[in-house]
């Protein structure tokens, strides 16, 4: 049985953790609707994951941006 990412009863904050308050990250989405975090410090720095396993709940990089979760 798979899940749709829309199927998920967290919120979007506490399923993807830090990730989607901060200024580094960018959300991308498929074809099917699944929401991947592409960390933007992977560019430069590479002990950042391209794409983090989340939840991720403690960065180094992590820099506070919207104060609103990423959906």
């Amino acid at each position: 049985m798979s899940r749709e990412p829309s199927d998920d009863p967290r919120p979007p904050r506490a399923s993807v953790g830090l990730c989607g308050l901060c200024a580094n990250h960018r959300l991308t989405r498929n074809r099917v609707g699944s929401r991947f975090y592409l960390c933007g410090l992977s560019k430069e720095d590479p002990r950042y994951p391209k794409y983090p396993v989340l939840p991720v709940v403690s960065c180094e990089g992590y820099v506070p941006g919207d104060q609103l979760p990423s959906e």
